[in-house]
């Protein structure tokens, strides 16, 4: 895993040079993201079309091209714009595509897409949001696509609900769901069950607790964000399930289209 992890890192550095010190915050639970997205993705060949929701100003995208899929972002906040910035100035520019589109009404016909990427989005979407996202890449998938997706994730499901702002243009006044955070009962009723999708593999990231020494010394490293690569390569994984108590952890879920999958309306 240290490989993809580390490739994350190199794919970051290099855009920061060529896009003029632009600089996309990696967390450690991105580097725990990507990195098993990325490995998982391996059976796809360079070529294939990859839809990305919820894209904002990730590094998803551009790690994608740069592997060569022909990646197509999913937004719609205008930072999404940004992504043909940073493919341009990595050389991919004929590989990533920009749709300013919400999730839940997809500007694509059906079938279109070998495989999709929903990295940390589906937990801010309110109501049934996540549901109807989910319906919508499940319809824009082509049969046995697969979709790749990150979230929040503990024992017993739980929503969050604040003032401050989630995106650049939210008001602060106004009450809106920040994040909710899944457990096994609503992947199936809310994620799985109305699509149809078939859970191939669930894994749940804990991160280590407590700052090494290691991490100690690369945070004063005069290279940036060495300490967040390490923390995120340390991550615990398990299966899911067997949650302990008031603790949160971060899941990758992995999903199939069937041929003959059901569509959410």
């Amino acid at each position: 895993m240290w490989k993809y992890v580390f490739g994350i890192y190199v794919m970051r550095q290099r855009l920061k040079r060529a896009a003029r010190g632009i600089d996309p915050f990696v967390s450690p639970e991105r580097y725990f993201e990507y990195s098993r997205v990325v490995q998982s993705l391996q059976r796809f060949p360079a070529g294939a079309s990859i839809l990305d929701v919820g894209s904002n100003d990730s590094l998803m995208p551009t790690i994608l091209a740069g592997r060569g899929y022909l990646v197509t972002c999913v937004d719609p906040y205008h930072l999404v714009r940004r992504q043909r910035e940073f493919a341009h100035a990595m050389g991919n520019g004929y590989r990533i595509t920009v749709a300013l589109a919400l999730g839940e009404k997809l500007p694509f016909r059906d079938r279109s897409f070998d495989a999709a990427t929903c990295i940390s989005t589906l937990e801010h979407l309110a109501g049934t949001g996540d549901t109807a996202t989910l319906g919508e890449v499940c319809r824009v998938l082509k049969p046995d696509g697969y979709i790749y997706m990150s979230f929040p994730w503990q024992k017993f499901y739980y929503e969050y609900w604040g003032k401050e702002p989630l995106y650049a243009n939210d008001d602060s006044s106004e009450l809106k769901l920040i994040a909710r955070t899944y457990d096994l009962a609503s992947l199936e009723e809310r994620l799985l069950r109305p699509t149809g999708l078939r859970l191939t593999r669930g894994i749940r990231g804990e991160a280590p607790s407590g700052i090494s020494w290691t991490e100690q010394l690369l945070r004063r490293s005069p290279l940036p964000g060495l300490a967040d690569l390490y923390r995120g390569a340390k991550y615990a994984t398990h299966p899911l399930g067997g949650e302990l108590l008031h603790r949160r952890f971060t899941a990758v879920v992995f999903c199939q289209k069937p041929v003959e999958g059901r569509i959410a309306e």
